[in-house]
């Protein structure tokens, strides 16, 4: 491939409307079912983040009705990592449902949340 083809993607950044101090950095990595590969990382924002949600910035093609893992980093420095699907797709990103959250993780939420 030439040099004249060659595509360097742009930082993702969080839209506007979101919010950029809320946006927390998310890693993103989906999966193509038991057994199957996982795709590699993607990184990307989370912004209005809440107990069963967020809204997701990142450079995806994710149908609503997908679901992927994604790691957050909280402000404290932690990490969490639920189960999302995707409900809808928004101007400002993917719109997330937590289906899943461990224990110890739905703690550090919840600690995040009410800082």
């Amino acid at each position: 491939m030439s040099a004249a083809f060659a595509f360097e993607p742009s930082p993702i950044e969080p839209h506007p409307a979101a919010g950029r101090a809320s946006a927390v950095p998310a890693s993103v990595v989906c999966g193509r079912g038991h057994g199957a590969p996982a795709s590699s990382p993607v990184d990307g924002f989370a912004s209005r983040l809440g107990a069963t949600g967020f809204l997701l910035a990142a450079p995806l093609d994710l149908a609503p009705g997908a679901f992927a893992w994604v790691r957050l980093t909280l402000a404290d420095g932690s990490s969490i990592r639920p189960l999302v699907q995707v409900v809808a797709r928004r101007e400002e990103g993917l719109s997330c449902r937590i289906q899943h959250l461990f224990p110890s993780d739905r703690r550090a939420l919840d600690a995040h949340l009410a800082a």
